[in-house]
């Protein structure tokens, strides 16, 4: 079995209500305990690459609950369906210090629905928690769903990288808090983390990059001057890349 443990995505443009879109998926890498998978995403329509995602997993042994090596056979059939793959290079990004303080943006319990094939959370059910903590984040810097609306402002992200740390099981009490780790002029990189309230570890991170976007126009707005003085004091921290 596999069992994810980072992914890095990239937004290249909109898809909206009623596009079609399809996938592509290949090998990247393939080596000791760990598989690369690379996705891109596609506007049907147009040809156009609105995503690409690297997925890298880890050969898992579900009896001892442990990674284990692929067999020597198996990589070498493996890597024999390897891709060039030709996605945007990953930025290695500074993550806020251990001990940044981070406010609270969310609080949860894990549902039995959300337990998929291995027997933990699914992957897709951490990033539902982690966009319910980014509306929390911007509500709490001053871009309330009011002034969202009235502004006629969206948050666009371009860019998530996750790591996965410790797995999540049905009745979790989870929560997760959220530091700013860069202000631009219209950009924000909010990192969210996700931890088991049980035993206090951290299950999961992702550094969460995005613009401030003008949705009359669909260009980037330049961060309103009162905004940005709340962000600022929301700024953590980092420890070197």
């Amino acid at each position: 079995m596999l069992i994810d443990i980072d992914t890095y995505t990239r937004y290249f443009s909109e898809l909206r209500g009623g596009d079609i879109w399809h996938i592509d998926s290949g090998l990247i890498a393939i080596e000791g305990k760990r598989i690369t998978v690379g996705h891109k995403m596609y506007n049907s329509a147009t040809g156009e690459v609105a995503a690409t995602l690297e997925q890298t997993m880890i050969h898992f042994d579900l009896a001892r609950r442990k990674s284990t090596p692929f067999a020597a056979a198996d990589i070498e059939r493996l890597n024999a369906q390897r891709i060039a793959w030709d996605g945007e290079p990953r930025e290695l990004r500074p993550r806020p210090v251990e001990d940044a303080e981070m406010p609270l943006t969310a609080r949860d319990t894990t549902k039995p629905w959300e337990i998929d094939v291995i027997g933990h959370v699914g992957f897709q059910f951490y990033v539902h928690r982690f966009s319910a903590a980014m509306g929390h984040f911007l509500n709490d810097i001053g871009l309330t769903p009011t002034v969202m609306r009235d502004g006629r402002f969206g948050f666009s992200t371009f860019e998530f990288q996750m790591r996965f740390f410790a797995e999540l099981s049905a009745g979790d009490l989870v929560e997760v808090r959220t530091g700013l780790a860069h202000l631009g002029g219209s950009s924000i990189r909010a990192v969210h983390r996700l931890y088991n309230r049980r035993t206090g570890a951290l299950s999961a991170e992702l550094s969460q990059f995005g613009v401030l976007l003008n949705l009359d126009h669909r260009r980037p707005e330049r961060i309103p001057e009162e905004v940005r003085a709340r962000a600022a004091t929301r700024l953590v921290p980092l420890a070197e890349a």
